[in-house]
């Protein structure tokens, strides 16, 4: 799977949103620690049994990054903040953090890498890539007429920032928890 198929792919995270705004509580809170559960389950597995790992390989090697061979996938991290943001924050910060994380940082990976002039950052981040979640921010913003613009553009900078210094720490749970913060910090959404 080539870095296009992945960042496509990672997109399809996005009908996550639909239990987070639709499903009742507790019910929809019950989904996402069950979902982290399972995920974590099988990522630890995977890293620690042997069978289980060749089973697991056969199906979705070609989805994981080098660095994932080893450690926790960002599967992991993105279902853990999925579980954070459904349990500490309102439906729409958590939904339009989601969105931020499944459409700007696939348009910033996408962007950066195909986009000419490469204009680097800092290490592989690109101009290139930093428009392209800031484009995919605004895009995901104009859903949530409920959030305040300023708000929204000032979670969506906190997440872009995010992505750009991102080291050490899968981008899959620091984006959308930073945007949330920020959301939240803003008044932008209520804490529930």
């Amino acid at each position: 799977m080539n870095i296009l198929e992945r960042k496509l792919f990672h997109m399809l995270s996005a009908i996550f949103v639909i239990p987070t705004l639709f499903f009742p509580d507790p019910w929809r809170k019950i989904l996402f620690i069950f979902l982290f559960l399972v995920v974590l389950t099988v990522d630890t597995l995977r890293m620690n049994n042997r069978n289980f790992r060749h089973i697991f390989m056969l199906f979705f090697k070609d989805m994981l990054k080098k660095e994932e061979f080893r450690f926790y996938s960002g599967a992991t991290f993105l279902f853990f903040s999925l579980m954070i943001l459904n349990l500490f924050f309102s439906r729409q910060v958590a939904a339009f953090s989601l969105l931020l994380l499944t459409v700007s940082d696939p348009l910033a990976s996408i962007m950066g890498i195909y986009m000419k002039p490469r204009i680097r950052i800092m290490g592989n981040k690109t101009l290139w890539g930093l428009i392209g979640f800031l484009v995919g921010g605004i895009i995901v913003a104009m859903f949530f007429n409920n959030l305040s613009w300023k708000s929204k553009i000032i979670a969506v900078v906190t997440g872009a920032v995010v992505e750009l210094f991102a080291t050490g720490i899968d981008d899959n749970f620091l984006i959308p928890l930073s945007s949330a913060i920020a959301l939240q910090l803003t008044k932008g959404g209520e804490a529930i």
